[in-house]
Protein backbone atom coordinates (compact mmCIF):
# COMPACT_ATOMS: atom_id res chain seq x y z
CA UNK A 1 0.00 0.00 0.00
CA UNK A 2 1.56 3.23 -0.95
CA UNK A 3 0.77 6.65 1.38
CA UNK A 4 0.84 9.86 -0.21
CA UNK A 5 1.74 12.51 2.09
CA UNK A 6 0.21 16.24 0.94
CA UNK A 7 3.19 18.62 2.25
CA UNK A 8 1.78 22.88 2.03
CA UNK A 9 4.67 24.66 -0.44
CA UNK A 10 4.68 28.19 0.89
CA UNK A 11 4.38 30.22 -2.40
CA UNK A 12 7.35 32.62 -2.91
CA UNK A 13 7.06 35.70 -4.77
CA UNK A 14 9.18 39.06 -5.84
CA UNK A 15 7.49 41.57 -2.94
CA UNK A 16 8.29 45.25 -3.31
CA UNK A 17 10.04 46.62 -0.08
CA UNK A 18 11.51 49.91 0.72
CA UNK A 19 15.15 49.12 1.25
CA UNK A 20 17.84 51.39 2.49
CA UNK A 21 21.69 50.99 2.09
CA UNK A 22 24.83 52.68 2.09
CA UNK A 23 26.91 53.68 -0.87
CA UNK A 24 30.07 55.46 0.02
CA UNK A 25 29.07 58.42 3.37
CA UNK A 26 25.54 58.43 1.84
CA UNK A 27 22.44 56.35 2.58
CA UNK A 28 20.32 55.62 -0.69
CA UNK A 29 16.46 54.51 0.08
CA UNK A 30 14.45 52.65 -2.76
CA UNK A 31 12.28 49.95 -3.81
CA UNK A 32 13.90 46.72 -4.51
CA UNK A 33 12.27 43.28 -5.12
CA UNK A 34 12.70 40.72 -2.25
CA UNK A 35 11.71 37.29 -3.23
CA UNK A 36 10.10 36.01 0.17
CA UNK A 37 7.38 33.80 1.11
CA UNK A 38 4.06 35.23 1.93
CA UNK A 39 0.97 34.30 3.83
CA UNK A 40 -1.77 36.33 1.95
CA UNK A 41 -2.87 37.90 -0.29
CA UNK A 42 -5.40 41.01 -0.87
CA UNK A 43 -6.22 42.54 -4.08
CA UNK A 44 -6.27 46.80 -4.36
CA UNK A 45 -9.99 48.01 -4.91
CA UNK A 46 -9.69 51.53 -5.86
CA UNK A 47 -12.22 53.99 -5.42
CA UNK A 48 -15.10 53.65 -7.34
CA UNK A 49 -15.12 50.01 -6.98
CA UNK A 50 -11.70 48.67 -9.98
CA UNK A 51 -9.26 46.62 -8.65
CA UNK A 52 -5.75 47.28 -9.47
CA UNK A 53 -4.76 45.12 -12.42
CA UNK A 54 -1.11 44.59 -11.32
CA UNK A 55 -0.23 44.77 -7.27
CA UNK A 56 -1.92 42.88 -4.54
CA UNK A 57 -0.75 43.28 -0.92
CA UNK A 58 0.76 40.48 1.24
CA UNK A 59 1.99 39.66 4.07
CA UNK A 60 5.42 38.63 3.70
CA UNK A 61 7.75 36.86 5.47
CA UNK A 62 11.54 39.05 6.26
CA UNK A 63 14.80 36.79 6.99
CA UNK A 64 16.27 38.16 10.07
CA UNK A 65 19.47 39.21 8.02
CA UNK A 66 17.01 42.02 5.65
CA UNK A 67 14.86 43.24 8.02
CA UNK A 68 17.38 45.96 8.95
CA UNK A 69 17.90 47.23 5.96
CA UNK A 70 13.77 47.80 5.20
CA UNK A 71 12.40 51.05 5.81
CA UNK A 72 8.96 50.60 6.79
CA UNK A 73 6.22 52.13 9.17
CA UNK A 74 5.40 50.44 12.12
CA UNK A 75 1.87 49.65 11.26
CA UNK A 76 3.35 48.03 8.24
CA UNK A 77 5.30 45.00 10.36
CA UNK A 78 2.09 42.62 11.28
CA UNK A 79 4.56 40.95 13.79
CA UNK A 80 8.60 40.75 14.23
CA UNK A 81 9.25 38.62 11.18
CA UNK A 82 5.89 39.87 8.26
CA UNK A 83 6.16 42.92 6.73
CA UNK A 84 2.84 44.22 4.67
CA UNK A 85 3.95 45.21 1.52
CA UNK A 86 3.20 45.00 -2.45
CA UNK A 87 3.50 42.37 -5.08
CA UNK A 88 3.12 42.72 -8.89
CA UNK A 89 1.55 40.68 -11.41
CA UNK A 90 4.20 41.71 -14.08
CA UNK A 91 6.57 40.42 -11.67
CA UNK A 92 4.93 37.16 -10.71
CA UNK A 93 3.31 35.78 -13.15
CA UNK A 94 2.92 32.11 -12.59
CA UNK A 95 2.72 32.60 -9.27
CA UNK A 96 0.13 35.02 -8.80
CA UNK A 97 -1.93 35.02 -12.02
CA UNK A 98 -4.66 32.15 -10.54
CA UNK A 99 -5.45 34.27 -7.59
CA UNK A 100 -5.96 37.12 -10.44
CA UNK A 101 -8.12 35.32 -12.81
CA UNK A 102 -10.15 33.77 -9.47
CA UNK A 103 -12.71 37.11 -8.46
CA UNK A 104 -11.29 36.07 -5.10
CA UNK A 105 -10.61 39.66 -3.36
CA UNK A 106 -8.63 37.80 -0.56
CA UNK A 107 -6.38 34.36 0.27
CA UNK A 108 -4.65 32.64 2.92
CA UNK A 109 -1.90 30.46 1.42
Amino acid sequence: MTMVLSVAVPMRVAVEVRSRRRVRVTSIVDDVPLVTSVRRLRRIQHIGGSLDPDRVIVEAFIPDHERGYIEASKGSWLESDYLRCYARLSLNGKTLRDFFESGEMERDV
